[in-house]
């Protein structure tokens, strides 16, 4: 895996980009395409990227992505207009087709499944939620392919074009969790746990897909867990995501969403490897105390990943962003300053 120099970054010196890099170790990246993904390049990458863009490799990519994005749409869209026993089924063979199709588009040519017990078996039934640790965007799609579940995902996401849709026919469960839920205190925070095990304990729900830690990481850490998973007291699949990576890592941390799937586009083959921990079955102390059986679930997959365990949160990560996008801000009015002087 690449890794960035360690040089000072924009307005930073070296020993403040350090100690940055050191706080928020869980959201860095880790790659060669620096920490927004607009480099320095290295001689060779931009040879690499440059021979990419000569084949046409990211137009015929992305207008492939766009494509499944569509189809994946129209599909889900039929489906609503089916009798209801076949909306489901239908949706999940086509969506997940669909998105399989995107996966192998952006150069996931082959992605590794490796069950560590026969009950990880993904045709077990009933199944238990799925577990998982977050890096990207590419880990929906992933279990899109694979599993089709449900999962949590902010009312937000049901208003976006397309993707909406898409959300609401894998049967997700939208809740508000956007930094104005604050005023709401309590009262929403037990709503949305009480929806939770309602959900997970329903045996005509689909399988629920859910990211415990809240956000996504680098993929080199497991953050703390958030309880709601674990208030069913239901027996849960951990599951470790590793994307492996020369350049451009596929994690989702300090660059956009355009800048990610542009740099996916020219790097010519991406790798996933996917592991299925033996299904994990809570204590009754466990059940008893759903923090305890969040923590004892993280400290085995961290254990089984050979992953760190990270103290940081989505405040941290904020937090990060902004020194980043401040430090953003004051190298282009200096600069703008230099030109003006010039």
């Amino acid at each position: 895996m690449g890794s960035n120099s360690g040089a000072g970054y924009n307005g930073m010196n070296d020993e403040e980009f350090q100690r940055l890099q050191a706080k928020y170790a869980a959201f860095n990246r880790t790659d060669r395409c620096g920490i927004v993904g607009c480099g320095p390049y290295s001689t060779m990458q931009k040879i690499r990227m440059g021979l990419a863009c000569v084949c046409l490799l990211p137009v015929f990519r992305l207008t492939f992505c766009t494509t499944c994005c569509v189809l994946c749409y129209m599909g889900c869209k039929f489906a609503s207009l089916l009798p209801t026993s076949w909306q489901r089924p239908f949706a999940a063979t086509w969506g997940g087709g669909c998105a399989r199709a995107f996966l192998l588009a952006l150069g996931f040519y082959y992605i590794r499944e490796t069950y560590h017990s026969p009950e990880s078996s993904k045709k077990i039934k009933p199944a238990p939620p799925i577990i998982s640790n977050h890096i990207g965007m590419w880990d929906i799609l992933y279990f899109m392919s694979s599993h089709y579940p449900s999962f949590v995902a902010n009312t937000g996401i049901a208003k976006v074009p397309l993707v909406g849709r898409i959300c609401q026919s894998m049967g997700s469960m939208f809740i508000r969790r956007d930094a104005n839920d604050a005023a709401h205190g309590d009262a929403a925070v037990t709503g949305n746990a009480a929806r939770m095990v309602e959900r997970l304990t329903d045996p005509e729900a689909p399988r629920m897909l859910i990211f415990p830690e809240g956000t996504t990481t680098n993929g080199q850490s497991l953050l703390p867990f958030k309880r709601g998973a674990f208030l069913a007291k239901m027996p849960v699949q951990p599951v470790l995501l590793k994307f492996e990576y020369d350049n451009f890592s596929p994690a989702w941390e300090t660059i956009t969403p355009a800048v990610s799937l542009g740099l996916m586009s020219v790097q010519w083959v991406n790798t996933l490897k996917v592991e299925y921990l033996p299904v994990y079955h809570p204590s009754e102390e466990e059940k008893a105390d759903p923090e305890l059986y969040a923590n004892n679930v993280r400290l085995a997959m961290a254990k089984a990943g050979g992953l760190g365990l990270s103290t940081l949160t989505m405040t941290d990560k904020r937090a990060y962003h902004e020194h980043i996008k401040l430090d953003i801000c004051q190298k282009a009015a200096s600069n703008d300053e230099s030109r003006k002087q010039k």
